[in-house]
C-alpha cells in the first residue's frame, strides 16, 4: 500500500505541466496616428495605454495593408491580405 501511495504521489509530482500561453492584446483604433498616444509623445494623457506599452512589447515598425481602414481592419482580423 505504501508503494502504491508513493508511486501515485511521484506521478503527480512529476506530471508534465501545460505550457503557459502568452497574453496577446491587439489595440486597433481608427484615425489614431503614431504620435497621438502619450507613450509616443502625444499631448493627450493616455495613462493606461502608456502603462501597457511600458510593460509589454511595442512594435514601432509596421506597414498598413491599405490607405483606408476597412481593408486594413479586415486583414488584421482574418490574417489574410486584403
Amino acid at each position: 500500500m505504501k508503494i502504491a501511495a508513493l508511486l501515485l504521489l511521484s506521478m503527480l509530482a512529476f506530471s508534465p505541466q501545460e505550457p503557459r500561453r502568452p497574453n496577446i492584446i491587439v489595440v486597433l483604433a481608427d484615425d489614431l496616428g503614431m504620435g497621438d498616444l502619450g507613450c509616443t509623445g502625444g499631448k493627450e494623457p493616455t495613462p493606461r495605454l502608456d502603462r501597457l506599452a511600458a510593460e509589454g512589447t511595442r512594435f514601432a515598425r509596421y506597414t498598413c495593408a491599405s490607405p483606408i481602414c476597412s481593408p486594413s481592419r479586415t486583414g488584421i482580423l482574418t490574417g489574410m491580405f486584403p
